[in-house]
């Protein structure tokens, strides 16, 4: 297809004055609004809006009654609405730190309103910027532009006429071939530059498919999580205390500690690596309170200024120290704080400012070490440079071709409010959960690329979460006018999950470990005991095993991981998944494994295998087909007209390889009777499981009745199509 630009229009709302409420008659308000440029785009293309409105929202992440959205007039006279939303941009460049590149963001100009939107259908659409409060409703003018057709397929849906299988929007089939790639950031195997490869190998052996979570915390993506400048999720020890004052208030704002009980000193290490820029001044702002003594700043080993004497002991003292950095210094180290003698001090409002040369003492407006706020909301926050990253992390999906299933909330500043659906807590989560939503669709909901949203990874299965499952995929319905599927996992079996029909798909997690006896050792069973189990419970919507792998009875990666050098588990895995009934590949967890091993290349026999099997045909359905030879396992997917079949030797698991050192013997020839078929004419064609290439093709004739075929000889597995011609 041919690629176009994206189309910026930029809609813009002015004021005269900033003010703090909007009149009820909208007399102090005047709109316009500004095509900056005009061009006929295909369909499925991004399109982005700008809206300027001259209006302080206290927190624009979540506006409460106020809103600010796009009407869209659809060709076909439909109308729909597209929430906007509030972003930082940044410029983005991966930059060396150590001995890796990492993402580098800096801020670019000030945040703002945005829009993004994807048009299905061909014609002229129309588009009008709106805030709506309580009080008032006040429209921009209106913009036109036009649509053209295209090559894209469109939104991942479920199949309309066999919903166990995904399809396109455009009706073609899609099966899901992939693994999970789900932690990315510093410190991680994985960063944006690492994942862009990873992408380019999947796409290079025919994988289309990524598990990816933003709900990290401090370790990873983490878009509505905890991330501090001064402790971790996993050590959590953080230097805060009570200022003095809170007594008497209802308040629970915090200050950082030094010095007194604590250590005299600290570092401020964010998370997430601050980019600086060479040669540049900065601000470093805050106000301390303590007993008589001297704060000493340092930065780069040196110290900023004369020490900060402490001369009051219940006021704040404010202090401010500028910062250069060096000719080649990209990013934020050695920044620290230290009590002179020892004694108690509390920090707050800790700022790192841009030092604007324009203006003497200007400083810009984006806090580089918004990390070192003790009082940052867990949930209605929305990280920035995470989001920056999600953003060039679906270009780069879109790019190769693979499709995403984004796990999106984190579970832990949830699941303990979801514990009483009476309660006042459990409705708070719904609400944050339903604003986090929004903000996704607003942002990442145009891409077509964008196939699932996970609420969860891993929730309490136990949990009443069907209230909240009810509610959030009521209102997703209601809003989500790209019509995403909704899913979510749990720590274990979750039937209420999986029968839940405001959640799109069902998906178990599931390892390989000695616990589960015989079908530790034998993959395929393994696979088609758990596809057996989903079925029970969601015989009708597509299933998939959303993490898998060799592991330890306490989850950890297992040592016969690395021994299997071949992939033997992986190779039989994939294709069970395809026989099975599953909707997708199981998805393998271990990805930091995957990838050193290189064992892409298991997914390209089976894509091509795949790649015209109609998933979406009513009449397709899993089958076990009886055979002669004991040792023999026949899994097939069939309907009156086709057949396509898996033969597994049973002694081909990963355990007899690996440990048992066996190697599978060369199977002469199985025979098989396929009844079921149509008269007419059948080709007959054999694959090789491990290239993919045909091995034997030949043509039977189909009375109506059974037709005897035999296999190639093979050793492990081979695969068959038998399609009517």
């Amino acid at each position: 297809m041919k690629t176009l630009k994206p189309i910026f229009l930029i809609l813009i709302i002015s004021v005269l004055f900033l003010i703090p409420q909007i009149s009820a008659v909208g007399a102090d308000i005047e709109i316009t609004l500004n095509l900056v440029e005009q061009k006929t785009f295909e369909c499925y293309e991004k399109v982005e809006f700008e809206i300027t409105i001259n209006k302080l929202f206290p927190n624009p992440f979540n506006t409460g009654d106020e809103e600010v959205f796009l009407e869209i007039l659809k060709p076909d006279g439909k109308i729909v609405k597209l929430p906007a939303f509030w972003m930082q941009k940044f410029d983005f460049k991966m930059r060396p730190r150590g001995d890796r590149n990492y993402e580098w963001l800096y801020p670019k100009g000030n945040p703002r309103w945005l829009a993004r939107y994807a048009a299905d259908i061909e014609g002229e659409y129309s588009v009008t910027a709106v805030y709506k409060s309580p009080e008032n409703t006040i429209r921009s003018s209106s913009i036109k532009f036009k649509c053209t057709g295209g090559d894209k397929k469109g939104f991942v849906r479920v199949s309309k006429a066999n919903p166990r299988y995904f399809e396109y929007e455009n009706g073609t089939p899609f099966f899901p071939i992939g693994l999970n790639l789900a932690f990315i950031g510093f410190g991680q195997y994985l960063s944006y530059e690492k994942l862009t490869n990873v992408f380019a190998k999947m796409r290079q052996n025919g994988a289309n498919y990524a598990r990816i979570w933003v709900c990290c915390e401090d370790w990873a993506l983490g878009i509505e999580a905890r991330k501090s400048a001064f402790s971790r999720s996993f050590s959590w020890y953080p230097p805060f205390a009570s200022p003095p004052g809170n007594e008497n208030y209802h308040s629970e704002k915090l200050a950082i500690q030094i010095g007194g009980e604590r250590p005299p000193v600290l570092n401020i290490n964010p998370s997430e690596q601050v980019g600086l820029m060479p040669s540049q001044k900065y601000v470093l702002s805050g106000k301390i309170m303590g007993e008589d003594g001297e704060l000493i700043i340092e930065f780069g080993n040196k110290q900023l200024g004369e020490p900060v004497i402490i001369n009051k002991k219940s006021a704040w003292i404010p202090f401010s120290r500028e910062i250069t950095t060096t000719s080649n210094q990209w990013w934020l180290e050695n920044l620290r704080l230290r009590s002179n003698n020892g004694k108690k001090i509390l920090i707050k409002d800790i700022t790192l400012l841009e030092f604007q040369e324009k203006v003497a003492g200007n400083t810009g407006t984006y806090n580089f070490l918004w990390e070192a706020d003790p009082n940052r909301p867990l949930r209605g926050i929305f990280n920035q440079t995470d989001c920056a990253i999600l953003d060039e992390i679906i270009n780069a999906a879109e790019k190769n071709g693979i499709y995403l299933q984004l796990c999106l909330l984190t579970r832990d500043h949830y699941r303990f409010d979801l514990s009483n659906p009476e309660s006042n807590e459990y409705a708070k989560a719904v609400k944050f959960a339903k604003n986090f939503m929004k903000y996704a669709i607003a942002r990442w909901g145009y891409s077509t690329h964008v196939a699932v949203w996970e609420y969860f990874n891993e929730m309490d299965p136990n949990a009443p979460t069907q209230v909240f499952h009810s509610e959030v995929g009521a209102y997703l319905k209601a809003i989500d006018i790209f019509g995403h599927l909704r899913s979510t996992s749990g720590w274990g079996p979750a039937p209420a999950h999986w029968t839940h029909p405001e959640l799109d798909l069902a998906d178990l997690h599931w390892y390989l470990r000695e616990a589960w006896g015989p079908l530790w050792k034998d993959e395929t069973m393994a696979i088609i005991d758990r596809a057996d189990f989903l079925r029970k419970y969601a015989p009708s919507k597509p299933a998939i095993l959303g993490e898998i792998g060799l592991a330890t009875d306490k989850w950890g990666k297992s040592k016969y991981m690395d021994m299997d050098k071949e992939g033997i588990h992986i190779h039989n895995i994939l294709w069970a998944s395809v026989f099975s009934g599953l909707s997708a590949t199981a998805l393998f967890w271990w990805w930091d494994t995957f990838d050193p091993m290189n064992s892409y290349y298991h997914f390209q026999p089976l894509s091509l295998f795949v790649s015209d099997i109609p998933f979406n045909d009513s009449g397709l359905k899993p089958a076990v087909l009886s055979v002669q030879e004991t040792n023999i396992l026949a899994l097939a997917l069939t309907s009156s007209t086709r057949t396509y079949l898996w033969l597994h030797d049973k002694t081909a698991t990963w355990w007899n390889h690996v440990v048992e050192k066996r190697t599978p013997p060369t199977i002469k020839g199985v025979k098989l009777n396929l009844s079921g078929l149509k008269a007419g004419d059948y080709k007959i064609t054999w694959f090789n499981t491990s290239d993919g290439k045909i091995i034997t093709t030949e043509t039977i004739r189909s009375n109506g009745s059974d037709i005897l075929i035999t296999s190639p000889e093979f050793s492990g597995d081979v695969a068959c199509k038998i399609i009517r011609n």
